[in-house]
């Protein structure tokens, strides 16, 4: 069983194919294909030129998963989690510690990610009647808020050419690791959005990292 998602990377096609040697297999296929998965005429026109571009394709593919597998080994060495055999495909499959039950973690993952501003509260049971849902709608809101401060700033118009903009953020002291930096400026005549990405760390470890860049007297 195959298919131009497989050897082209292309399952928005929708052509595949099942060999068999059995007629009664083969009868059943044929009717199935009539029915339910029939191809269209300028894919069927088209396959020839596709699986030709199937092999750079593939090895493209090939060339991204084993970097993706690569960094995701990386990330995890040293840690409690365990990535399973892998044997093809997009994913991999974690085995999580037996810290947390599956549910605790479905938790975990879904409702906290990257550097919590909240503790969300752990819970013993699942209540799947709306009330119980609703109840943790508050709190999934907070898990998933990652912004840690906004200010907003009123720009005065520059006498001549454009205005220069110099300011500060107050960044929580919990606040550390990767981020990013968004502005957004609007003005009588449109707007505008940046962004950058920055790296927080705490102020002692700048000035070590300061202090250790200084040149030594001779």
């Amino acid at each position: 069983m195959s298919g131009l998602s497989k050897i082209s990377g292309l399952p928005q096609m929708k052509l595949g194919w099942i060999v068999t040697n059995e007629p009664a297999a083969m009868d059943r296929l044929e009717w199935i294909a009539d029915t339910y998965l029939s191809v269209s005429t300028p894919v069927q026109c088209a396959l020839p030129r596709l699986l030709e571009a199937g092999e750079s394709v593939q090895r493209q593919i090939r060339q991204r998963t084993a970097a993706n597998l690569a960094y995701a080994r990386g990330v995890l060495t040293g840690s409690s989690l365990e990535i399973l055999q892998v044997e093809g495909g997009w994913y991999i499959t974690l085995r999580m510690p037996r810290t947390k039950t599956e549910e605790e973690w479905a938790v975990e993952l879904l409702a906290r990610r990257d550097v919590f501003k909240v503790n969300a509260p752990s819970r013993d049971h699942f209540d799947p009647s709306n009330a119980g849902l609703a109840a943790w709608q508050a709190v999934y809101e907070q898990a998933n808020d990652q912004v840690w401060v906004r200010k907003v700033v009123e720009m005065l118009p520059a006498a001549e050419g454009l205005a220069k903009l110099t300011d500060q953020l107050q960044i929580p002291d919990q606040a550390h690791g990767p981020a990013h930096v968004r502005i957004f400026v609007e003005g009588p005549q449109g707007h505008a959005v940046g962004i950058v990405n920055v790296a927080i760390k705490p102020a002692e470890k700048i000035e070590e990292s300061a202090n250790r860049a200084e040149p030594t007297g001779r």
